[in-house]
């Protein structure tokens, strides 16, 4: 991967935990409560490092089991607290102009809302303690918190948000994006190579890498039965309805581009209504074990990408973390499996202190 600052590259570096991705730069209020982390494990045996000070990051992140992006954003606030803790105590922490500098993060409640990220940030901009500034879960949350930073001097890295449009003509904002256009270009050709000729899809209301399954299935010929747009955080009855819609068409295949809340409820309204395609084919829940396990053996016949994995060959730059072992790590500290979004978290963090 590499980082890209307004028409060049910055600086060249392996982000090896999220190898397959690439870190673009295109182009508050109080809330509940806050948790910091970095300094925690910091002992005597560090002493050597002579730290002359710390390098503060800040921002929002859903924290209460019952928020809408608590489950993402948790694991994606654990990779970052990883990272830090391994980068102060192993490494201490970054070095510049001749010093050492402890590295801590805090996290301050968002509730999964627009409205509280908003005032989040503004209150991170007002505040000249912090050195950079860090992005909540979920493009819906960074497009308002995004729109505030933009327009300050502090420099962003919004690891949650997978949608240029946030990062467009904001020279200040950096992200990790997955390769969206190439979720579904190997599975349709593939199939099609299979005699299947009629494609249908289901899509989340603005979902970023759902944008081009259209022009995927116009790319390479096929026929499109049906496409079936459903809300954002869609109701049981919402995706039962897609479900209905899309049985009626009686595709070959099925190509889901929908959210880890949505995916065992398509999986369950097709098996509620004995419906079996030749392929169902899902861009982003296959591979995490909690679609695992509340579809069950269902699983084994479903096709799906992901954008990491903890087979990659690769190893951090800076903790000299294989992928493997950071998939057990995460596991370890919250009891769930490292996905895409928490290894992108742990990236990001890699390519802002190589930068």
């Amino acid at each position: 991967a590499r980082m890209v600052a307004a028409g060049g590259v910055l600086r060249a570096a392996p982000l090896a935990l999220a190898s397959v991705l690439l870190l673009l730069q295109a182009g508050g209020g109080d809330a509940q409560f806050t948790r910091s982390a970095g300094g925690e494990n910091l002992d005597g045996s560090l002493d050597h490092c002579n730290f002359s000070g710390t390098v503060r990051l800040k921002g929002p992140y859903s924290m209460e089991p019952g928020d809408a992006y608590f489950s993402t954003a948790h694991q994606q606030r654990a990779a970052v607290e990883l990272f830090i803790t391994k980068l102060n105590n192993q490494h201490c922490g970054v070095s510049f102009g001749g010093h050492n500098y402890t590295v801590e993060i805090t996290s301050v409640q968002d509730s999964s809302s627009t409205a509280i990220v908003e005032e989040i940030a503004k209150s991170i901009v007002a505040d000249d303690t912090i050195d950079f500034v860090w992005g909540p879960y979920s493009t819906t949350l960074n497009k308002p918190y995004a729109s505030v930073i933009a327009e300050s001097s502090k420099l962003a890295v919004l690891a949650g948000a997978s949608s240029t449009a946030v990062f467009q003509g904001r020279p200040n904002l950096f992200g990790t994006l997955p390769a969206s256009p190439n979720f579904f270009r190997y599975a349709v050709p593939a199939l099609k190579t299979m005699n299947a000729t009629r494609f249908a899809y289901v899509s989340e209301l603005d979902a970023p890498m759902c944008g081009y399954v259209e022009q995927v299935i116009a790319d390479f010929g096929v026929e499109k039965a049906i496409g079936v747009i459903i809300p954002k955080e869609p109701s049981e009855a919402d995706v039962f309805g897609a479900v209905d819609e899309i049985i009626a068409e009686d595709p070959d295949v099925i190509l889901t581009c929908v959210y880890n809340n949505a995916c065992p409820v398509f999986v369950k309204g097709l098996r509620d209504r004995a419906y079996t395609p030749k392929a169902l084919v899902m861009s982003l829940c296959p591979g995490t074990s909690g679609f695992l396990n509340a579809v069950g053996a269902d699983a084994e016949n479903i096709m799906g990408v992901t954008a990491w994995d903890k087979s990659l060959d690769a190893t951090d730059a800076i903790i000299n973390m294989t992928a493997e072992e950071f998939f057990y790590e995460i596991r370890d500290r919250i009891g769930a499996d490292a996905v895409y979004h928490t290894a992108a978290s742990a990236g990001a963090i890699s390519a802002l202190v190589q930068a």
